[in-house]
């Protein structure tokens, strides 16, 4: 199946189908697998399919389970692969186009939602990134070998060292088990660089050394667009973005217990795929 070059942000779609969906991370030029069997994404997928097939990635980050409320920033990709299961699920492939930031949900009457995008901040999604743009790879793989040796993880160094350099950071970004603020951090960092320097956070974080918390506001706030602040009276960060704030135990930014737990309890049925 061909997939369409889209070269300017008026090429893309002025409304949005959204698949809010906790921990499944998209990203241009990544793709991400789907296992869809709940009816009203079944109906969102016979809708797009036979339209331009786009649909956006957003996070969840806390609500109802009918109707969770949704990260401000997601990534748009398009359906470039589909089949449809004897038991009435469809297997799709997502193959990343742009991230955008939501400017309004729309009151609509299909049972799946929609926005209207922001494709702006992220025009440069569009273009293959620079050489010159591109992050250090030898410290990307120093932070991973440090942290898959601190949790005694197998890994396939020949494949790390032959990925290219956006396909090893995005893999990582998607696949280690970061929690929901800090992969919403890695979707928001402005560039494949900043991703990268993120990413290289949160595993030095989580590896033998760990992080001195007085660095936690240096390290953590500005890999946003629109950076986390750090309130010192109430030990928190706060999200511009999401209006949520996360406070800090032992210098690193928590979750709220219901926060947690309504992320737990309202997470739509449909998963990743493998």
């Amino acid at each position: 199946m061909t997939q369409p070059s889209f070269t300017r942000i008026s090429e893309l779609p002025e409304q949005l189908a959204i698949f809010p969906l906790p921990g499944a991370l998209l990203f241009p030029r990544w793709q991400l697998p789907l296992n869809i069997f709940e009816p009203r994404y079944l109906n969102m997928i016979d809708d797009v399919i036979q339209g331009d097939r786009m649909i956006g990635m957003v996070q969840t980050i806390g609500g109802t389970r009918a109707k969770p409320d949704i990260a401000q920033t997601g990534c748009a990709g398009r359906i470039t692969a589909w089949s449809e299961t004897g038991d009435g699920r469809y297997l799709i492939t997502l193959s990343g186009i742009a991230r955008f930031d939501v400017s309004k949900e729309l009151s609509v009457m299909t049972p799946y939602r929609q926005v209207t995008p922001d494709w702006t901040p992220y025009a440069e999604d569009l273009k293959d990134v620079p050489p010159a743009r591109l992050p250090d790879r030898k410290r990307l793989v120093g932070a991973l070998h440090d942290y898959t040796e601190t949790h005694d993880m197998a890994t396939d160094w020949s494949a790390v060292e032959e990925a290219p350099l956006e396909t090893l950071v995005n893999a990582l970004c998607s696949g280690c088990p970061f929690s929901v603020m800090e992969k919403q951090a890695l979707v928001e960092a402005p560039t494949l660089k900043d991703r990268a320097e993120t990413l290289i956070t949160l595993l030095e974080m989580d590896g033998p050394s760990g992080v001195d918390p007085r660095l936690l506001e240096i390290l953590i706030c500005p890999v946003s667009r629109q950076p986390l602040s750090y309130d010192r009276a109430a030990d928190e960060l706060v999200s511009p973005k999401a209006r949520l704030a996360y406070p800090i135990r032992n210098g690193i930014p928590i979750m709220l217990a219901d926060e947690a737990r309504d992320l737990d309890e309202t997470a739509p049925h449909d998963e990743p795929g493998a």
